[in-house]
């Protein structure tokens, strides 16, 4: 098994999960429509909704948790 860690702040982040077999996200002093200080939030929510619409093996912790809720309606 292969792990990538990608920093959105810090590199771009992958524009579609589809050659990866899961995903986690992670923590961060932000919250998850936090995009005037945190940019790279949007491509964040868009790899998680794309996770959760391939039903990709998803692990969400802190602010990686309340993405995944804020992209999945927050129910």
């Amino acid at each position: 098994m292969t792990v990538e860690a990608v920093v959105g702040a810090q590199q771009e982040l992958p524009s579609s999960l589809e050659a990866y077999a899961g995903l986690v996200l992670l923590g961060g002093g932000l919250m998850p429509d936090d995009d005037d200080r945190a940019p790279w939030l949007a491509a964040e929510r868009a790899l998680a909704a794309e996770a959760i619409d391939r039903d990709l093996p998803t692990l969400g912790i802190c602010l990686g948790g309340q993405l995944l809720a804020h992209v999945a309606g927050e129910r």
